[in-house]
């Protein structure tokens, strides 16, 4: 990991644990207007995390070839020019680490990781 104790499974143990709190009228997110319906925003996110990740599954599924995140990345969101490029690159990334992590992909270059200066990973689905 990039960061330690971060990424996308810190972030939806945060989410979980956010959504035990009770008796919550307004929320201020970082991004958005004030929020009257916490548990929605946070179910509606799971969700959307759920289907970003199916979607990932199911290109590296198709791959004939193990892919790094780069790959997935351009895969995954093909309209993406300038900075969103660099976002859609990070958001993949995140992704695919929290599925590597949890033993859903494999690393399929492991010697290259192991022997050379900063390889590009590839990876591929374990079944």
């Amino acid at each position: 990991s990039i960061t330690n104790w971060t990424g996308l499974g810190h972030y939806r143990d945060s989410l979980r644990k956010i959504a035990k709190l009770q008796d919550i009228r307004v929320t201020l997110g970082g991004h958005e207007d004030p929020m009257d319906d916490l548990h929605g925003r946070i179910e509606h996110i799971q969700k959307r995390i759920d289907e970003k990740l199916l979607f990932i599954m199911d290109i590296m599924r198709k791959a004939e070839d193990p892919l790094s995140i780069a790959e997935v990345s351009k895969r995954r969101y093909r309209q993406q020019s300038g900075f969103d490029v660099l976002l859609a690159l990070q958001e993949a990334g995140a992704y695919m680490e929290y599925l590597y992590d949890r033993g859903y992909l494999a690393i399929a270059n492991m010697d290259e990781v192991e022997n050379e200066y900063n390889p590009v990973v590839l990876y591929n689905v374990i079944e």
